[in-house]
C-alpha cells in the first residue's frame, strides 16, 4: 500500500520508473522503489534543460500602442 501511495504522488516526470514497477510480478521493497527514485532524480538534474511539462510552450507578443506618435512626427516634420 505505501509504494502504491508514493507511486501516485509522483510527478508525471516519474512515468518511467512508474511504468517499470508497476510491470514487475513482486513489488520492490521501499529501500530499491527509494534508490530507483534517486537515480531517476539525478538524471532529470544532469539533464539539459528540455519542457517536461506535456503541454506546448508558446511565445506571446505584446506591442506598446502610442498616443499617435508616428502622427505627431509626421506633423512635426511636415511643418
Amino acid at each position: 500500500d505505501q509504494i502504491d501511495l508514493i507511486l501516485d504522488g509522483l510527478p508525471e516526470d516519474y512515468k518511467t520508473v512508474v511504468d517499470q514497477i508497476e510491470g514487475r510480478d513482486a513489488p520492490p521493497t521501499i529501500t530499491e522503489l527509494h534508490e530507483k527514485l534517486l537515480n531517476h532524480e539525478a538524471k532529470l538534474l544532469a539533464a539539459p534543460d528540455t519542457v517536461s511539462s506535456p503541454v506546448p510552450a508558446t511565445a506571446n507578443m505584446a506591442q506598446q500602442r502610442g498616443n499617435n506618435n508616428n502622427y505627431n512626427n509626421r506633423q512635426r516634420y511636415n511643418n
